[in-house]
């Protein structure tokens, strides 16, 4: 699952009978709340639409476009930590 893909919010964790730790949002197929890509996006686009943008589509897409690019840079941030 790509971190996009991943909730935003803090989750609930559980054990197998083996022992080993998992989330429930891993083990759920049936998933609610926002994902990180969706919440990004939901948090830049009051400043877009601040900017008296007027295309609607247009200020959606730029959103997500910041948030796909913010969670690029946390990714590569985290690679170059993990050197």
């Amino acid at each position: 699952m790509s971190n996009a893909d991943q909730p935003a919010f803090a989750q609930s964790f559980a054990s197998d009978k083996d022992g080993h730790m998992y989330s429930a949002y891993e083990k759920s197929e049936i998933n609610g709340g926002l994902t990180k890509r969706e919440y990004f996006a939901a948090m830049a686009l009051p400043g877009i639409i601040a900017m008296n943008y007027s295309d609607e589509v247009g200020n959606v897409r730029y959103a997500l476009h910041h948030a796909d690019e913010l969670l690029k840079q946390l990714e590569l941030l985290k690679q170059l930590e993990s050197k």
